[in-house]
């Protein structure tokens, strides 16, 4: 146990040293500036992409808003109508004297 125990210390000491006595590598002399090429492609890309999704993402905003306009003012005729129905209902009651249930018989709603 003692003897595996000291190899792997032995090996741990052996890839620390490894690691303090490396010469620090040099980069390709062109690494800087193929870097600085394939950052500004992917800008590039970015920028035909935005290009792209803006106007679309806009239409999709014009067409939602027109699409919940549309519900909404047809919403409301229905409610108006469902509103001058009751209306109607009520008023012909109290002049005719009308109950609920004789009411039922007479308008369906």
């Amino acid at each position: 146990m003692e003897n595996k125990r000291e190899k792997i210390e032995k090996e741990i000491e052996k890839t620390f040293e490894q690691f303090v006595k490396a010469d620090k590598l040099t980069p390709d002399p062109y690494f800087y500036s193929n870097v600085k090429r394939r950052l500004e492609s992917e800008d590039k890309k970015e920028k035909s992409l935005n290009i792209i999704l803006k106007p679309a993402l806009l239409l999709i905003l014009i067409l939602f808003n027109i699409t919940s306009i549309i519900l909404y003012t047809s919403k409301s005729e229905k409610e108006t109508t469902i509103s001058q129905q009751n209306d109607f209902i009520e008023i012909i009651s109290n002049d005719l004297n009308i109950n609920q249930s004789q009411e039922n018989i007479l308008f369906e709603k």
